[in-house]
């Protein structure tokens, strides 16, 4: 994340974090990364992390899903793609 946001969240490099998206979808913690290459008003989340199923030995576990975090999307009408640019996050820090 930007690095005057977290500093405006009080956040440092390295700790903990869960996404809560507009409809109270919620990824499991993940550590922040402090950095002044994103815009303040942006998240970024490696994709393909975080699964329940097994059979996805590399991603089983580790880290946090972006999956869960869509729940919204729209539909292009014109040549049917899907933009799921529509979902929103806010951060929470992880307490011990």
């Amino acid at each position: 994340m930007n690095a005057q946001k977290a500093l405006e969240l009080g956040l440092k490099h390295g700790e903990s974090v869960v996404l809560v998206n507009q409809d109270g979808a919620r990824c499991d913690p993940l550590p922040v990364k402090v950095t002044q290459r994103i815009r303040s008003d942006c998240v970024y989340m490696v994709h393909g992390y975080g699964h329940d199923s097994k059979g996805l030995k590399f991603a089983y576990k580790r880290g946090a899903s972006d999956s869960v975090l869509i729940t919204r999307y729209k539909v292009d009408p014109i040549m049917g793609g899907t933009g799921m640019n529509v979902n929103f996050v806010r951060i929470e820090k992880v307490t011990a």
